[in-house]
């Protein structure tokens, strides 16, 4: 972690790292700068970062210094598993328009004669491989809430401002609140979590290459299941 320390700073433009917890079995280090954290025991190593960050750096590389570091000083000859995990948020206005819009990944749900059931929302996961099942991408669908997420939202603030009778700044300045949450931390929407892996993976397969063939993969995926939204 000392190492780590030193090394990441001059890659990162003097970004302060920091030790956030050490013991026998690992240790966790963060940049508050990037929103990222590194956390290592003796089983696996995890580098994460929050989307929500604007902060530019090349997170290629940050992972490919963090995991040279740790195999040259642990003498670690073999991986288990590379793994690359992205998390895309739709948002959605409330609780009730995340359930609405996660039913429409699915193309055909299944009817039932005289049934008065409809479909409410969406919770499922799929994997996809290569033949012999060393590579493949897991994706689950579901929608998300955050605690004070509305149920539905006042419906003053789905008209246009000017056409309210009272409280027309209110109601814009709310908007723009509500609008400036939804693009940066939303409260309710529609998470598409895909998890690109890559089982036993050569000692030729450095992090980098893993990674622009995991977010290649994950953004065809991606684009394929946000078509038609």
């Amino acid at each position: 972690m000392l190492i780590l320390e030193e090394v990441l700073p001059k890659l990162t433009g003097g970004a302060l790292w920091m030790p956030e917890q050490a013991a026998p079995s690992g240790a966790r280090l963060i940049c508050p700068d990037l929103d990222i954290t590194v956390a290592f025991t003796s089983n696996n190593l995890v580098v994460d970062r929050n989307p929500v960050s604007e902060a530019e750096c090349d997170f290629s590389q940050i992972v490919a210094t963090i995991h040279s570091t740790l195999v040259g000083r642990f003498d670690l000859k073999s991986m288990s598993r590379f793994g690359a995990r992205r998390i895309k948020r739709i948002p959605s206005e409330d609780v009730s328009h995340a359930e609405q819009l996660s039913t429409q990944f699915v193309a055909k749900w299944p009817e039932v004669s005289g049934s008065s059931l409809v479909p409410r929302s969406l919770d499922v996961a799929f994997n996809v491989e290569t033949a012999d099942r060393s590579k493949g991408l897991r994706i689950a669908i579901k929608p998300f809430q955050r605690f004070d997420a509305e149920i539905e939202i006042n419906e003053r603030l789905k008209q246009p401002p000017h056409l309210l009778p009272k409280g027309q700044r209110e109601a814009l300045l709310d908007q723009l609140r509500r609008q400036r949450t939804q693009k940066r931390d939303p409260v309710a929407g529609v998470a598409i979590d895909i998890d690109y892996y890559c089982v036993s993976p050569s000692r030729d397969l450095t992090p980098q290459a893993f990674l622009d063939e995991a977010w290649q993969e994950a953004d065809q995926y991606e684009a394929a299941l946000l078509k038609g939204l």
